[in-house]
């Protein structure tokens, strides 16, 4: 595609590949993954780009992922593991971005810091939106990639002044955080990890007043119904409003995404969920 995005050979491509099983053609999925990452991220670098071609650029490919339904594709698929492996496990769709954006800029929020952001698409997806409402806040992308595949070289989305950093910086007042398929540390074999760690600072601390968690509630991942001592009683089950139990004097109000009509589409094919989990002062 040409810098101003136009996606349809990848919609057609996309189409024949969602019946992709052959070990022998991946190859021509790396390419074919490999122009399109290098196609997004020519786009959003290049600085005389508009902002609405910047966003045309994501939320087109977003839309040919989905269209083609690569997303449901069996979890032993190559296309859909290259897919969430190279852009981002969650697809940045408009609306969810837009409601991401709604709870950090609803609470005065200044800086976002995205812990274990991957490739950073959808933070940068984030920031663009950020901009477009004459919102100067800040996205931070926080990735040391060691959970990533081995080998795999990840690109990463973020464009200036976006920041790129490796380990967690110290909390500033109105600051926000934003986890987006963390771990739970008993996955690596350990008992504490960045998740973990930045939570119980959260909490100790005043700094922070909305932290959005996308993710689950088993026990593999850093859980989207519970923060800081409050859990959702609904858990994730979707189809029941939400209710809250507070287990420790620090409360915290939950928001669902789905509460108000905004899906994840994510490439897991669980049970997932946004959820932003609001300081109760």
């Amino acid at each position: 595609p040409d810098s101003k995005m136009d996606f349809p050979a990848y919609k057609a491509t996309f189409s024949v590949l969602f019946h992709f099983h052959s070990l022998s053609m991946a190859s021509h999925l790396g390419l074919l993954f490999d122009e399109a990452v290098t196609a997004v991220a020519a786009t959003l670098r290049n600085t005389s780009s508009e902002l609405n071609e910047r966003q045309h650029a994501i939320y087109s490919y977003a839309d040919c992922l989905t269209k083609t339904q690569v997303h449901k594709l069996q979890s032993t698929s190559l296309v859909r593991h290259h897919a969430a492996r190279v852009f981002g496990w969650v697809i940045p769709h408009h609306e969810l971005v837009k409601w991401l954006c709604d709870q950090f800029q609803s609470t005065n929020t200044k800086r976002v810091l995205s812990i274990g952001s991957g490739s950073c698409l959808l933070e940068t997806a984030m920031h663009l939106e950020f901009i477009s409402r004459g919102q100067s806040i800040q996205v931070v992308c926080i990735e040391d990639f060691r959970e990533t595949d081995s080998g795999h070289t990840q690109t990463v989305f973020a464009i200036s002044p976006m920041l790129q950093l490796r380990s967690m910086p110290r909390l500033q007042q109105n600051d926000g955080l934003f986890i987006s398929w963390g771990r739970q540390p008993w996955w690596y074999g350990s008992n504490t990890n960045i998740y973990t760690e930045v939570e119980q600072k959260v909490v100790l601390g005043r700094e922070v007043d909305t932290v959005v968690i996308i993710g689950g509630c088993n026990q593999h991942v850093y859980r989207s119904d519970t923060f800081g001592g409050s859990s959702l009683n609904e858990e994730c089950d979707t189809s029941l409003a939400s209710t809250v139990t507070h287990r420790s004097n620090l409360r915290w109000s939950p928001t669902r995404s789905n509460d108000h009509g905004v899906r994840i589409t994510n490439y897991f094919g669980t049970s997932d969920q946004a959820v932003a989990w609001k300081r109760i002062h």
